[in-house]
C-alpha cells in the first residue's frame, strides 16, 4: 500500500510530539500500551512511522497527557 507524502508527513509529526510526551511523561511503550488499552506494536507502529493513531486514540492521548489534540498532530518545531 502506497502511503501519500501528507500522510508520510502526518506520521513524522505525530510519531515525534508522541515520544516528546512520552519521555516527558517518563513513559515506555509498553506502558502508553497499556494506558491505552492497545497492543504494544501498534505503539511501536506510531512511533516508527508505519501507522497513525485513529482519532479517538489521539483524543485519548491528549486527554491522558492533559495537551490539546492540536499539540500531537501539528508540527510545533518553528514555533
Amino acid at each position: 500500500m502506497n502511503v501519500s507524502s501528507q500522510e508520510m508527513e502526518t506520521r513524522r509529526i505525530i510519531s515525534k510530539n508522541l515520544r516528546d510526551l512520552m519521555r516527558t511523561h517518563g513513559l515506555n511503550n509498553v506502558q502508553l500500551s497499556e494506558i491505552l488499552d492497545v497492543s504494544e506494536s501498534t505503539v511501536g507502529k506510531w512511533l516508527l512511522l508505519k501507522a497513525t493513531p485513529r482519532m479517538g486514540v489521539i483524543e485519548e492521548l491528549a486527554n491522558y497527557f492533559h495537551v490539546n489534540k492540536s499539540d500531537l498532530i501539528e508540527d510545533k518545531t518553528d514555533l
